[in-house]
């Protein structure tokens, strides 16, 4: 990872209070740090370091490969051909320029999808339906033959090495952290030789984090906020290191599971969900109208539970589209509508575009 990256993580971390980021590691040089890492090991070849530690070497077409790497982690640059099964490794596609041309195949049938450009490519045949998480269809995958599969299951590895198709696991085992949403912008870009992209990114966002910084710091009040949702038999929460929780406290909120650190959809007791519950203002649940949630009452329906708290009385309940999990390239537009959210009469007239409202 170049030094300017470290400039905008300690920048992020002053502005949210109490340095609510941990420090970054500059990745430049013979450290690659943790999830994300890039090394230059010249001749345009680079080493790189995948969510889960697993280091793969990507070989400039015509140039050699170094010795001491598996033969599914080398990879030829700049990759063609991309299957992905996690909605955000599309966006970031997207935001590079490579998904028209790159996305050969998807986990998940075309009515799972949000984005037209995706649902248009299976409909067409272009993007290759792979199968669901639960029941990949590898000889597909072995007729499409990618370059490199982008995918979030360790339990693929096995059988991706016998097919001797390259996979990089783009998820990380803790909750990832706005300084990890950058370092993986930089990580995927390398893929494409699209370097240059991925700091336009951190430059756009960067901007972005300063712009609502500023507007938000003379607020009187923060809105206290939980993000998370009460199922059948779990609480699950995004902790205190996740990036949307960040995000909660760069926009002026009171981010109220500030005690709770670890993975996404981090699973917590329903005593410690409603000690919060029951002060929170803003409730952001993780259900879209994409599987039948469009207000308060379908929420209390499912789980009669959550009549209790404080946003379902007195306060607001906001759920994602069902296009917010593909529009994460979109972070710097989804910054200002979560403080939009926190701060309606800083943002009057502001239209919502990633999360909706629930009466």
């Amino acid at each position: 990872m170049k030094k300017h990256v470290l400039a905008v993580i300690l920048w992020v971390s002053a502005v949210a209070a109490g340095l609510v980021l941990p420090a970054c590691q500059p990745q430049s040089g013979g450290s690659l740090g943790g999830a994300f890492g890039v090394r230059e090991l010249g001749e345009g070849r680079q080493e790189i370091v995948d969510g889960v530690g697993r280091r793969f070497l990507l070989v400039p077409e015509g140039k050699s490969a170094l010795p001491g790497y598996p033969p599914t982690q080398i990879i030829t640059i700049p990759v063609k051909r991309v299957g992905a099964g996690l909605p955000y490794d599309i966006g970031a596609m997207r935001y590079l320029g490579v998904l028209s041309d790159s996305l050969v195949g998807v986990i998940r049938r075309e009515d799972r999808w949000a984005s037209a450009d995706v649902r248009a490519g299976i409909r067409s045949g272009k993007i290759a339906y792979l199968g669901e998480p639960n029941g990949i269809d590898y000889e597909r995958l072995r007729v499409v033959s990618p370059d490199v599969m982008l995918t979030s299951d360790k339990r693929l590895l096995p059988k991706l090495d016998e097919l001797k198709i390259p996979a990089i696991i783009t998820t990380t085992p803790m909750a990832m952290t706005i300084e990890e949403r950058l370092q993986y912008f930089y990580f995927l870009a390398a893929l494409f030789g699209r370097e240059e992209m991925a700091k336009q990114y951190e430059a756009v966002i960067q901007a972005k984090l300063a712009e609502v910084k500023k507007q938000t710091t003379s607020v009187s009040r923060k809105p206290k906020v939980i993000w998370g949702d009460i199922y059948q038999k779990r609480v699950l929460v995004e902790p205190m290191n996740s990036y949307v929780a960040q995000l909660v406290e760069v926009a002026g909120g009171d981010y109220l599971f500030d005690d709770v650190r670890g993975a996404s959809c981090l699973e917590i007791t329903l005593e410690r969900f409603f000690s919060s519950g029951l002060q929170a203002d803003i409730f952001f649940t993780y259900r879209s109208p994409a599987v039948g949630i469009d207000s308060k009452q379908k929420l209390i329906t499912e789980n009669p539970r959550l009549a209790d708290i404080k946003p379902f009385k007195t306060g607001l309940v906001y759920c994602p589209q069902p296009h917010f999990y593909e529009s994460l390239e979109r972070l710097d537009d989804i910054i200002v509508e979560i403080a939009a959210i926190l701060h309606p009469q800083l943002y009057q007239g502001y239209e919502l575009q990633f999360f909706q409202k629930l009466d």
